[in-house]
């Protein structure tokens, strides 16, 4: 298991890695033909256009066996939060044939190190309501509920209802 900071040529997979997570871990929660309708070529070339340019946010990938199993995003704030010492875990995904295996708690572990070396007092993220996986997972690291929600219309037969989460950095070591 390595992890390391994505570049241009992880697009293919992180797009591959995107796309399968959103497809299992949603099915059930988002209408099938949505999942489906998700396109990896548009994916990857988004992931091209992220990686390629200098921006604030942080971009890891995590490898197993010689390949990438995952990624995640991670910076400052995309909201105005009253901390100015608050980072945000953006996106988190592990390839569904990984799941299970440490590899997602390796990625929030590395976020949490280095949200301590960019001087954060707290993490916050975004996760789907009814994603219960993901949502036991980032307890079990100390991430509380905090009443935060909010809901995107991604196509006219999918709605994304989410809630929000926040570590405080100085409880969690």
């Amino acid at each position: 298991m390595n992890i390391r900071t994505a570049n241009p040529e992880d697009a293919q997979s992180i797009a591959k890695t995107h796309v399968e997570a959103w497809r299992d871990a949603y099915s059930g929660i988002m209408p099938a033909e949505f999942l489906e309708s998700i396109s990896q070529d548009a994916r990857e070339k988004h992931w091209v256009k992220t990686l390629s340019r200098d921006g604030e946010g942080h971009y890891v990938v995590i490898e197993q066996d010689g390949g990438v199993a995952g990624f995640c995003v991670y910076g400052p704030p995309r909201e105005d939060l009253k901390s100015k010492n608050t980072g945000e875990l953006v996106a988190l995904n592990i390839a569904p044939k990984a799941w299970g295996k440490g590899l997602g708690a390796s990625l929030i572990q590395h976020v949490i190190k280095e949200g301590h070396s960019l001087g954060w007092d707290t993490i916050y993220l975004w996760v789907v309501r009814e994603n219960r996986r993901a949502r036991e997972l980032y307890e079990r690291f100390g991430f509380v509920l905090e009443g935060g929600e909010k809901s995107e219309a991604l196509s006219p037969s999918c709605e994304l209802h989410e809630l929000r989460y926040f570590l405080r950095l100085n409880e969690s070591g």
